[in-house]
């Protein structure tokens, strides 16, 4: 029987911030915000704490690499369509951050289906507007907890967040879009080479 080695921790804090994503959501159904706020603050700091163990000390595994990326999304994609549908998030604004991860994934299949496996990692960019991301919808939860009026702040962090989650989008295509052409590109030239050395 398999035995949880301190290596798993990584992975145990996914699961922990995937666990987390009910009781926020309940949390924010029922207008609790100041709990909601908490909740998605223990579910970000997970995010950054597995993030800088597996970095650190390597402890990542395959599971780890196909589940983080999955909680995360998770994580955001209820906060943003649950604060939207009540109204504290302007719907441009969710349509913008479900818009960028709605590409990124249908680019993500696409290059698998048509193009073969993949090494998919994060970029600096991308990493950015996550952290912005977070930062943002934090702020509108410690808003309407009314624990603190930062409207100023909020603008800020929208403004930064939108930027990234523009820009962010627009790498990811541009990479992803270039990988596929050469890697089209190279069965044609090996084709190629091939019919000549037969002749």
């Amino acid at each position: 029987m398999a035995t949880l080695g301190i290596h798993q921790l990584p992975n145990l804090l996914t699961v922990l911030r995937i666990g987390l994503v009910p009781p926020l959501v309940l949390a924010m159904l029922e207008q609790q915000y100041r709990t909601a706020f908490i909740l998605f603050s223990v579910a970000g700091m997970t995010d950054f704490i597995d993030g800088q163990l597996a970095k650190r000390f390597n402890w990542t595994s395959e599971f780890g690499a196909m589940v983080d990326p999955l909680a995360d999304k998770l994580l955001m994609v209820t906060t943003v369509l649950i604060l939207a549908s009540q109204e504290l998030l302007p719907w441009w604004v969710a349509a913008i951050i479900l818009g960028r991860d709605i590409i990124i994934v249908s680019g993500a299949v696409a290059y698998r289906l048509w193009i073969g496996t993949y090494q998919f990692a994060p970029t600096l960019l991308g990493k950015t507007n996550t952290l912005f991301q977070i930062l943002y919808l934090g702020m509108v939860l410690i808003y309407y907890s009314q624990w603190w009026q930062p409207p100023y702040l909020i603008s800020i962090l929208l403004a930064l967040m939108v930027a990234t989650t523009v820009m962010s989008g627009c790498q990811y295509v541009w990479e992803w879009s270039g990988r596929a052409y050469r890697a089209k590109q190279q069965p044609n030239t090996c084709s190629k080479i091939s019919s000549k050395s037969l002749k």
